[in-house]
């Protein structure tokens, strides 16, 4: 049975981010030197201190395996998706899509009218799944301690 249910554990969903962010760093040539932010290389210091500053995360489960992941956080007055990932085994099988419906879903329950997020901007084809989804680019940036620009994009939910 499938199940989307909100995940605490830190250690879970680091497991679940690092196996499925370093075939990401791999392609595009991440390292924790070069990139050392970049999901692929996330620390239980970083995802608690995410954690405590409101960080919501879920995790898709398949026969009771975590295979994959999302959250959200307020910041700023927006919502913003965070982490989303699939175990590069689980992938292409829509996963990604329940999860992103999933979370604009709980979302629009509490009458969030536009959620964003960040992406590697390089990554042309996570941006045309993004796009596919309904979601638009608003601006490309750079980070001092990324060597990719991120893309921001936007959807209107409500």
């Amino acid at each position: 049975m499938n199940n989307i249910e909100e995940c605490n554990d830190s250690f879970i969903i680091i497991e679940i981010l690092q196996k499925s962010f370093i075939t990401v760093a791999k392609e595009f040539g991440f390292t924790k030197e070069n990139a050392p932010t970049f999901s692929a290389f996330i620390n239980k210091d970083k995802i608690d201190s995410e954690f405590s500053k409101g960080l919501k995360m879920y995790v898709y489960k398949i026969s009771e395996k975590a295979v994959g992941t999302i959250g959200y956080i307020f910041e700023n007055g927006k919502y913003n998706i965070e982490r989303l990932s699939v175990l590069p085994e689980y992938r292409h099988k829509n996963i990604g899509k329940e999860l992103m419906e999933f979370i604009e879903n709980i979302l629009k329950s509490r009458s969030v009218r536009v959620v964003k997020l960040g992406m590697v901007y390089e990554n042309k084809k996570l941006l045309e799944w993004y796009l596919s989804l309904g979601y638009k680019l608003l601006e490309i940036k750079e980070h001092k301690d990324l060597i990719f620009k991120i893309g921001i994009m936007e959807k209107e939910i409500g």
